[in-house]
């Protein structure tokens, strides 16, 4: 996935499933090196066009809660918060 792009092609469902998986369970830093936990949910929705914009992620324990709670008023961690990206970790500016 492109470093500071929302958007997920949707040129299969697998695909873009594959996508997703792939940031669950990924460690999470502050620019600084300090550790916010793990994703334990991306969120998203589809566009028109056939793409699926990543709107937030749902990261460490409170990221955890939310999602057992389900949806609430508090939101996770904006994707236009999402620094840098890799398969080993994910860097979020909090």
């Amino acid at each position: 996935m492109p470093r500071g792009s929302r958007r997920l092609p949707a040129r299969c469902v697998e695909s873009i499933g594959e996508a997703f998986s792939e940031l669950i369970g990924l460690p999470a830093r502050d620019p600084n090196g300090r550790s916010l936990g793990r994703v334990y949910e991306a969120r998203g929705h589809w566009e028109g066009d056939g793409t699926i914009v990543i709107d937030e992620l749902l990261i460490g324990r409170h990221g955890l809660l939310r999602r057992l709670r389900g949806p609430g008023a508090d939101t996770g961690v904006p994707w236009a918060s999402v620094v840098d990206l890799d398969r080993e970790r994910i860097l979020v500016r909090v």
